[in-house]
């Protein structure tokens, strides 16, 4: 598992990659031993102010930004993470100038595209979903989409949401139509059935009807329908907005909005890693969600609510042990390397 640029590979690289890989590796192993988010979302910020920042031009950042992001996802697999939904392309982009609007959509293809590949190498059975109106972008696009998501949807495993043509508002507007659909095509079926009723009786129908658009029957229409409960929002960038996000997803009771000060193109394995450690802290002090232990992650709960990683807070004697563990992965890295050389 390695989440640097390909390059040509030096002594000094080499070397660096193999110490990468141990700690993350160790790391993974730490996160293991508590519960895991299920389903975790990301709002990608921050890409054109990193570009700036390194002289570099806008469509390069986005690059960077997209090859983060395939390996973010990785990442989420291998924690134990089931959903990933990313905030890939708002409604509100299409106000910026059409050669970006064209290139982050070819650039979402690609990453669309890659990931599939990536994952279905390492066993994964992800599936791709869309999330928002594909229907606004060009044929060829739509096209495009549409055969990534068909090679994919047979897959149950995991999950990974682009959100494209998307803002929460239109979400939600689109499962009120759709809720409002259902119950009319309801009460039309049991009117039909009861064609030779009193109007009394047609009454109480159509109030029934009614009463049936609830929180759970919208959450059935929404876009999202099919996933675990939202757990937590990650935002690069240091911005703390939502910007029209998952809004009625993150009604959750133990849904979290987590703001990270890096641009997206400098979010990697450590930045989530901490995100993740944070998380699991909040979770043993709530204690309200079971979360059940698997073979690629996650673990039970204490009986007082706490995990493991709770458990470590203050501990020092524990803490020295798992430094001198990492202590011994370096060394163990640069002794193999040595060897190779």
């Amino acid at each position: 598992m390695s989440f640097s640029l390909s390059r040509q590979q030096t002594p000094a690289s080499r070397l660096k990659d193999r110490v990468q890989r141990h700690l993350q590796f160790f790391l993974l192993d730490v996160l293991r031993t508590g519960p895991i988010p299920q389903h975790v979302a990301f709002i990608m910020d921050g890409n054109r102010r990193y570009a700036r920042s390194k002289n570099i031009s806008t469509v390069e950042g986005y690059i960077l930004g997209g090859v983060v992001f395939t390996q973010i996802v990785n990442t989420c697999f291998l924690y134990g993470i089931k959903a990933v939904t990313v905030y890939a392309f708002s409604i509100e982009n299409f106000k910026r100038p059409k050669a970006e609007v064209d290139a982050l959509m070819g650039l979402a293809v690609h990453n669309m595209s890659t990931i599939i590949e990536q994952i279905s190498q390492q066993g994964h059975g992800t599936k791709v979903q869309i999330l928002g109106r594909l229907d606004l972008f060009s044929e060829s696009v739509q096209q495009s989409v549409g055969r990534l998501v068909e090679r994919t949807s047979h897959h149950t495993e995991t999950i990974v949401n682009f959100c494209v043509g998307y803002t929460a508002r239109e979400e939600i507007t689109t499962a009120m139509r759709r809720t409002v659909a259902d119950c009319t095509l309801a009460s039309t079926d049991t009117s039909s059935s009861n064609s030779s009723s009193s109007s009394s009786s047609s009454s109480s129908t159509a109030s029934t009807s009614s009463d049936s658009i609830s929180v759970n029957s919208l959450s059935e229409n929404m876009y999202t329908a099919g996933c675990p409960p939202l757990d937590m929002i990650i935002r690069t960038s240091g911005e703390r907005r939502l910007s029209d996000f998952l809004l009625w997803q993150s009604i959750h009771d133990n849904s979290e909005f987590v703001v990270v000060r890096c641009f997206w193109p400098e979010f990697g394995f450590l930045q989530l890693f901490w995100v993740m450690i944070g998380w699991q802290r909040r979770q043993s002090r709530i204690g309200k969600r079971d979360y059940h232990s698997s073979s690629k992650g996650g673990g039970p709960l204490c009986s007082d609510g706490e995990t493991l990683q709770s458990l470590l807070v203050g501990r020092t004697g524990i803490w020295r042990i798992a430094l001198l563990l990492l202590i011994m992965c370096l060394i163990l890295g640069l002794l193999m390397l040595n060897k190779s050389i």
